[in-house]
């Protein structure tokens, strides 16, 4: 019975050892690692690291965020409209909601993007993959692209704004984050590309699919769900 206890422990350690491990490898040696996942995936450990970065990331800017939405003309206009003013009340629970609303949304990406990698891998490629495999994949993708944007939030501060980016975004700030133009530009960044790139590798492990066959899957999976928030965005336009 000691044995088995001593075994259940040492094995529980080396599963929380690998998956955090892991955090760091996929930024240097992705292909290694997801060799190494691909016969034992991890879900528990990478998902909690993704909603705990998400949630910082949001609390940090939460007050950047919130103020932002104020100042932004179309919220002036809906306030105008509904005849109610800004009170510190109603801050404070836009501040709550971006943290709650914000953390609960991001959670559900790597669902969306697993889902997705699925579909389009077992069904249109013809591959075979797991879901948990593919959103062990999602979840160390969402968290290179975490890590790698939290760099900006001292930027951020700093300069009081949230138009601070590593993308082709900072070509159009004149339009306002909410304009096209913007949330389309800000979608061709680095850590984008790098996610795109990190979880297109694997993918291709994951499947057994040729490296590009892979970049092909990350782009119909991450992609498709940056296309859809910019036509979001174009929709959202249409009725301001």
């Amino acid at each position: 019975m000691e044995n088995q206890n001593t075994e259940v422990t040492v094995h529980a350690s080396q599963y929380r050892l690998f998956s955090l491990k892991g955090i760091a490898e996929v930024f240097y040696k992705p292909a290694e690692f997801f060799t190494k996942l691909k016969d034992n995936p991890k879900i528990f450990v990478p998902y909690v690291v993704f909603v705990l970065l998400t949630f910082a990331s949001l609390f940090l800017l939460k007050d950047l965020i919130v103020e932002t939405q104020t100042s932004s003309p179309q919220f002036a206009a809906n306030m105008e409209k509904s005849g109610q003013s800004v009170t510190p009340e109603l801050i404070s629970i836009m501040k709550i909601s971006t943290l709650v609303i914000g953390t609960i949304a991001m959670s559900l990406y790597p669902l969306v993007v697993a889902a997705l990698a699925l579909f389009f891998g077992n069904f249109v490629m013809a591959g075979k993959g797991s879901f948990k495999k593919l959103l062990s994949v999602a979840l160390y993708g969402g968290i290179l692209y975490v890590l790698g944007s939290m760099i900006l939030i001292p930027m951020m501060l700093a300069k009081n704004s949230m138009m601070v980016s590593f993308s082709l975004a900072v070509f159009a700030t004149d339009y306002g984050m909410e304009s096209i133009l913007y949330t389309a530009l800000s979608k061709i960044s680095i850590f984008q590309i790098w996610k795109i790139i990190v979880v297109g590798i694997g993918l291709s492990t994951i499947y057994n699919f040729p490296r590009n066959k892979g970049y092909v899957l990350a782009v119909l999976s991450v992609g498709l769900l940056s296309v859809l928030q910019i036509v979001f965005a174009a929709i959202g336009a249409m009725f301001t």
